[in-house]
């Protein structure tokens, strides 16, 4: 398995679906409206909810789903919470 294979269990699938849909809109605005509850820009005043995570770049992001991040809620950043363990993909952990 490659290091980029983000699409490796059936729960991926929504993350998937969402790419090749979004692999076929030419107007990004259309996409971000589909994201962002019928938004497509950024103006003061809005509220601030977004999730920071790490990466070099989006694909690297994508495919590694890294577990640290940083939940900002109407401009706040909300405490973390801890770490999950998660199963293996395979069962065996």
């Amino acid at each position: 398995m490659s290091r980029n294979d983000g699409f490796v269990t059936a729960a991926n699938l929504p993350l998937a679906q969402l790419i090749a849909v979004a692999g076929h809109i030419e107007d990004p605005s259309i996409l971000v409206q589909g994201i962002c509850n019928g938004c497509d820009k950024i103006q003061v005043g809005d509220e601030a909810n977004f999730v920071l995570v790490p990466g070099s770049t989006l694909v690297d992001t994508i495919a590694e789903r890294p577990r640290e991040r940083v939940v900002v809620r109407r401009g706040l950043p909300l405490p973390a919470l801890p770490p999950v363990r998660v199963p293996a993909a395979d069962g065996m952990s």
